[in-house]
């Protein structure tokens, strides 16, 4: 017959009176507000209690210990009724109570020198003797042919150069086959015309010994005395000019020395002029043009109010008479005769060719750079002479530029090929250089085959001899891990083992982060694949080991289903202390399947769990809110209560009301707008919570409505419905939260993050978004101590409705 637990009463430790605690029943408030009897349709089967440090959770825990026969001095009395307020005798409930807290984790978790207690679970009945023997056996075999391969390796591996079974003495030979000054190495120094013989690697003799010569090495020998003979005589006399012969541009080639000379001679009519304007050309033809013009510019500037040449004052009439008189004399036509004198303007050359001084036209290119330049100088005085005074002109011959430019690009070009005759022999040098060097190398090849094929036969018997070890050797340790896990396995253990492993990879998201083993009769701890000493493991992972054990030893000497359909009452006390944040998600998902089995197993069984972290119980209260009972009518629902423990009493959790909503909810904004490396291991948890703990308050459903129910999702624009329908869905809910049927056996505890920093950016951006399409002025007030809050929402809005948009098209 199932115990009914319905009040705990404690006195003793922080609870100085009688203190009594409701168990597992719902407030239902009416007109007189008073509690009621569950009706049939609601069953209360568990508890999520948080309390501060000091509220007395611990307590509790300890009386449940105390309940289940432990001395526990502090607390002077312990008693549990049921619904007719009739005490239960312990020995009815002792079996019953199972109590994980700090203290059974001291008492059962030394990783020290103790290890770990045995844990006994039925399993299959085989006998493992006769299989232990056999596998002995093989392994000494197999260790028997691994010991005669290893003095095969070390005997052709073996530095000794006298060992002439070994690589390294082949290896010798061959390098000395091309070492030395009448060899490969002293002809290809002779070659590069080097003080040092060329150094001898392996990439070296394996590049000869992979050449295929078509001739013999005679006729090789033969040819390359031949060649390096020439490369003697030509190295002698070798004075190469690198540098090319410069061009000259194509401007003074092509230069109209008739437009020149047509500009230079050519009268420009003056005007009519007073007696001022007579001064004025007169002084023009004394000083430059453009001296004209610049005065020209002052009189016509509205802030000159003074001659800066007789220093008398400039009314406007006068200035106006100034400015028409200079304007007379330097008209559009003179204007126009000046820029196309001044375009006509040459720079001198500046040819360096004093490196081809050794070479017949040199001279004659040094020499007509010189008369073009001078034809340069003499054009250039006449035009600025036509420039200074563009009435009068100038009688000149005509210039020489064109023809003689025409004849330095000739002289120029003739150098040029003059030095490329005189480079001849240098590019001869170069291609006697390379083909030598292809000939040393096949001369070389005959020198140095034969042992090299014997050292690819060795090396390839050792290549062979190492593949055939490591086959070994993974074979001997596959026969040690059986040999170790059917040891195990008689001694009760394996079966533990296998459960606890399993779970820590699940609470770990990694296989090798820590794994418990069983070897010569001891327990040993690895961390990501390295042992280490139990005194070196952390509080977390000591705690982790503890909970896995918990719940594993709950069903030792049972079957497992059996085990589960047994009545039980789970207290739990701070299963996430000590862990980082990214850990606690592992925990909370584990602890969530393996409370769904205890509650699916037995419609009697009944969890308390309790936690002093604000976090803690927010990663608890997502990981149990959606777990349902398999009951025998297959409709009851798993009430989880929602409690805090204050004033040595329950009240009513009201997760609205707490700040950390607030929190959560700036660090995803703040992730939306850069990534923060500290946070993004953890920011899709937080995501997760934020998003259930909306849709719970806000539409009392999980997160799968809030993206799936047609009533709510029609509150947002219609453009981005399918959006989040499908992606939002994809990405937050199925990928990353604690579903049922994620945990539903230790079978099936593998979980990994799969989003990258970009991804997991992009859908704190549309989480944000949703829960502003949802309830603009909601995301406003949490989020209003950052500034500039709704402009950035409502971009980030924008971009998924022009996205949706785009993608609709």
């Amino acid at each position: 017959m199932a115990v009914d637990f319905a009040k705990l009463k404690i006195s003793g430790g922080i609870f100085q009176s009688e203190t009594v605690f409701d168990l597992f029943h719902l407030e239902e408030n009416n007109n007189n507000t008073k509690k009621t009897s569950l009706n049939q349709n609601k069953s209360v089967r568990g508890m999520l209690i948080y309390g501060k440090n000091g509220s007395g959770k611990s307590t509790i825990a300890k009386a449940f210990r105390k309940l289940k026969g432990e001395a526990i001095p502090e607390l002077s009395t312990v008693a549990i009724e049921d619904k007719n307020g009739i005490p239960l005798p312990t020995e009815k409930i002792r079996d019953v109570i199972y109590v994980f807290d700090e203290d059974y984790i001291e008492k059962n978790i030394r990783l020290q020198q103790e290890g770990l207690k045995t844990i006994a679970i039925l399993g299959q009945s085989v006998s493992l003797t006769e299989k232990i023997d056999k596998l002995q056996k093989k392994r000494s075999e197999k260790e028997g042919e691994l010991e005669q391969l290893d003095k095969s390796i070390s005997e052709l591996e073996d530095q000794n150069k006298n060992n002439k079974a070994s690589i390294a003495f082949i290896d010798t030979k061959i390098r000395d086959s091309l070492r030395g000054n009448d060899r490969w190495a002293g002809r290809a120094r002779e070659i590069e015309n080097t003080k040092k013989n060329k150094d001898v690697s392996t990439a070296t003799f394996e590049r000869i010994a992979r050449l295929t010569p078509e001739i013999c090495r005679d006729d090789l020998v033969e040819q390359f005395n031949s060649k390096f003979k020439e490369l003697t005589k030509l190295r002698n006399n070798d004075n190469r000019i690198n540098q090319s012969v410069p061009s000259l541009n194509e401007d003074y080639s092509s230069y109209s020395d008739q437009t020149a000379h047509k500009l230079l001679t050519q009268t420009i009519e003056k005007p009519e002029l007073s007696e001022r304007e007579k001064h004025i050309l007169t002084l023009a033809s004394e000083q430059h043009s453009q001296e004209l013009r610049d005065k020209l510019s002052f009189f016509k500037n509205e802030q000159s109010k003074k001659c800066p040449y007789c220093f008398q004052e400039l009314t406007p009439d006068y200035k106006k008479l100034l400015i028409d008189s200079i304007e007379k004399i330097l008209n559009k036509t003179v204007e126009n005769h000046i820029d196309a004198l001044e375009k006509l303007k040459l720079q001198d050359i500046c040819l360096d060719l004093s490196p081809f001084q050794e070479l017949e036209e040199y001279k004659n290119c040094t020499s007509q750079q010189e008369q073009l330049n001078k034809e340069i100088r003499e054009i250039n005085n006449a035009l600025q002479q036509k420039q200074d005074n563009p009435y009068s002109p100038i009688k000149i011959e005509i210039s020489k530029i064109r023809p003689i430019a025409i004849s330095l690009r000739r002289s120029l070009s003739a150098l040029e090929t003059q030095r490329e005759a005189h480079n001849e022999p240098g590019n001869k040098i170069r291609k006697l250089i390379s083909s030598l060097t292809e000939i040393n190398d096949k001369i070389a090849h005959y020198d140095i085959i034969d042992d090299y094929n014997e050292y690819k036969k060795r090396n390839k018997a050792k290549n062979e001899k190492l593949e055939e070890q490591n086959k070994i050797e993974s074979e001997i340790k596959k026969l040690s891990r059986e040999i170790e896990d059917l040891t195990a396995q008689k001694k009760n253990t394996k079966i533990a083992l296998e459960e606890i492993n399993e779970a820590l990879r699940f609470i770990f998201y990694d296989q090798h982060r820590l794994q418990i083993s069983y070897k010569d009769d001891s327990y040993t701890i690895t961390v990501r694949g390295q042992d280490i000493l139990p005194s070196r493991i952390s509080t977390g992972e000591r705690n982790a080991i503890a909970l896995c054990y918990f719940f594993t030893s709950i069903l030792a000497g049972e079957e497992k289903d059996a085990a589960y359909s047994k009545q039980h009452l789970l207290v739990v006390d701070d299963p996430l202390s000590s862990f980082d944040r990214d850990n606690q998600v592992g925990i909370s998902s584990y602890l969530g399947g393996q409370i769904e089995k205890f509650l699916s197993g037995n419609s009697a069984t009944n969890i308390i769990v309790l936690t002093h972290s604000l976090k803690g119980f927010f990663d608890l209260y997502k990981t149990l809110v959606s777990i349902k009972s398999h009951a025998s009518n297959g409709k009851s629902k798993t009430i989880f209560q929602h409690l805090e423990l204050k004033n040595n009493k329950f009240i009513n959790f009201n997760l609205e009301k707490r700040q950390e909503y607030s929190e959560l909810l700036k660090i995803i904004f703040s992730y939306a707008k850069c990534i923060n490396e500290a946070y993004s291991p953890i920011v899709g948890n937080i995501m997760r919570q934020v998003l259930e703990a909306f849709s719970t308050f806000t539409y009392k459903k999980g997160i799968a409505d809030l993206c799936a129910n047609e009533a709510i999702i029609a509150n947002l624009p219609p453009d981005i419905i399918p959006y989040y329908k499908n992606l939002m869905y994809q990405l937050v809910l199925h990928s990353g939260s604690h579903k049922e049927g994620q945990v539903a056996t230790l079978d099936d505890m593998n979980f990994s993050e799969i989003f990258s920093d970009e991804e997991k950016q992009k859908t704190a951006k549309d989480i944000i978004c949703l829960l502003f399409f949802f309830n603009k002025n909601h995301v406003l007030e949490h989020l209003k101590e950052i500034p500039n809050t709704e402009t950035l929402i409502n971009r980030w809005c924008e971009e998924i409705q022009l996205r949706c948009k785009s993608e609709g098209k």
